[in-house]
């Protein structure tokens, strides 16, 4: 599921592999706290604001001089 759209996954899809990777990846996410990494790069992305995340990179404005 994404933010604009969803992709369903057709049960064709769904085998012994399939599981084993989805388990192996759900795992690897609930697996301890999230690492952080900010940067602007990544935090362009997050809905979380400065206010609740003091790590957070925003772009930096740069004020023209006329």
């Amino acid at each position: 599921m994404y933010r604009d759209q969803r992709v369903v996954i057709p049960a064709t899809a769904v085998n012994a592999s399939f599981i084993a990777n989805f388990d192996y990846f759900v795992e690897l996410i609930t697996n301890g706290p999230a690492q952080k990494a900010p940067s602007q790069c990544e935090c362009r992305f997050c809905d979380i604001s400065s206010a609740d995340c003091p790590e957070r990179v925003d772009l930096v404005q740069i004020a023209s001089v006329v």
